[in-house]
């Protein structure tokens, strides 16, 4: 039995085969004050709790379920990258913390964001040392003062009318992600279904001189059209067509794979 919860790949479309899973038990500790930055938590070898990552405080899954509001929250656990991870750019992602989240790796802070419902990332690969890492999370969430989105989240203690129970700090999962030097950020992808055919403009992160995007389309598991073109710049675009294109429609909701392979330039 998977002793993690949410074990699979969090980001369906857009996979990659180095990843690491950080869900599942870390220390924990509520803020009241939101004081803990000036009593040292980010030092602080222990905190007082635990709890399972990614199921926020209030809920009873994550083994806290305390229900009342918190200024702040801290977690913190340790990792150790894989072999293969060596010598790549390393990435700490987080699938949503609500609401404004700091991280430190080793005692460094590697970023902030704020947002309690977008998925965002650090990059952490300067911070990083052979065997364990120190990972601590900081998320400042006061849903009171009036200065933050707070969707349906109750501004009473019990929840009332359409608003409900608070989620605070980590609520979707946490993972490490490696990849190359030189490696695709994101991509911006039209359909032209009239001519059977997909539009990619790929963003791509590092010196990209003379390189080539390669996309391959299948379906179904079989090959369903391949193209490659050269870099502009730090973007990859071009225009794939499909062999014998079979449309998405309501009772047959066809979907196809697209493998996208960036080579470097000699």
């Amino acid at each position: 039995m998977n002793t993690i919860p949410r074990p699979e790949y969090p980001r369906p479309q857009f996979v990659r085969p180095g990843w690491m899973n950080l869900n599942g038990i870390w220390q924990f500790e509520i803020d009241h004050g939101a004081s803990g930055r000036a009593r040292g938590l980010v030092e602080k070898e222990e905190l007082n709790s635990r709890i399972l990552v990614p199921f926020c405080p209030e809920s009873d899954l994550s083994g806290v379920g305390y229900k009342d509001f918190m200024l702040a929250v801290w977690y913190r656990r340790t990792f150790t990258l894989p072999r293969e991870a060596m010598g790549k750019r390393v990435f700490l992602h987080f699938g949503a913390v609500d609401y404004k989240c700091e991280a430190w790796v080793n005692g460094q802070s590697v970023g902030v964001h704020e947002g309690g419902y977008a998925s965002f990332a650090f990059e952490i690969t300067s911070v990083l040392k052979e065997g364990e890492n120190t990972l601590v999370i900081c998320a400042d969430d006061d849903q009171r003062h009036g200065r933050q989105p707070y969707g349906k989240q109750c501004y009473d203690y019990h929840s009332c009318g359409c608003s409900y129970t608070r989620t605070t700090g980590i609520w979707q999962t946490v993972w490490l992600e490696w990849v190359p030097e030189v490696f695709i950020k994101s991509t911006r992808m039209i359909p032209d279904a009239a001519n059977g055919s997909i539009y990619v403009d790929a963003l791509i992160d590092g010196n990209a001189l003379g390189g080539t995007l390669k996309a391959c389309a299948s379906f179904e598991g079989q090959p369903a059209g391949c193209t490659e073109t050269k870099m502009d710049g730090n973007h990859a675009k071009l225009t794939l067509k499909v062999d014998d294109p079979k449309l998405w429609t309501v009772g047959e909701p066809n979907l196809y794979d697209l493998k996208l392979t960036l080579c470097k330039g000699e």
